[in-house]
């Protein structure tokens, strides 16, 4: 349906939403943010303690890494979710859609680049991998594996060439 069908990994959406005992669901961080105590035997709130409430820079710094190398991924399910729908009431112009393909194509993948290795999954780099494919396809992009690689990603989102 939404034709990022075979990109997106449907069972793996599933558990990032909702799978509270699943290591990579993104339920039991947020239910933590959201309960200062909570008692799902995979969420378990410490004795004498509240959740992210006493967390030190080292544990907020791992929150945050993992949540933000998850979120883009659920992101741009959702905006595919979002613009099918949307496209039944109004359609696109093909050329604004081409361009905020390009920009999400470039940003998914400098942000991957940013993921530190622990942090990374398959799906991600799927995701990556695809975009990074769609880019290089567009003839107006040369893009080559080198340092600089993330400010060409960069310029890409911001200019969308």
């Amino acid at each position: 349906m939404l034709g990022v069908d075979c990109i997106l990994d449907s069972e793996y959406i599933a558990k990032l939403r909702y799978k509270k005992d699943d290591y990579d669901s993104l339920d039991g961080i947020c239910n933590k943010a959201m309960h200062l105590i909570t008692s799902h035997h995979a969420i378990k709130t410490e004795e004498l303690n509240l959740n992210i409430i006493f967390s030190d820079k080292h544990a907020i710094n791992t929150q945050r890494l993992f949540y933000f190398s998850r979120l883009p991924y659920l992101l741009f399910y959702f905006y595919h979710v979002f613009e099918g729908i949307a496209s039944i009431i109004h359609p696109t112009e093909p050329s604004y859609l081409e361009d905020m393909n390009t920009r999400i194509s470039a940003g998914l993948c400098a942000i991957n680049m940013l993921i530190p290795e622990k942090y990374k999954t398959n799906q991600m780099n799927v995701l990556s991998e695809n975009s990074f494919n769609y880019l290089s396809q567009k003839s107006a992009f040369q893009l080559e594996n080198s340092l600089n690689q993330i400010d060409d990603f960069y310029r890409i989102m911001v200019s969308g060439s």
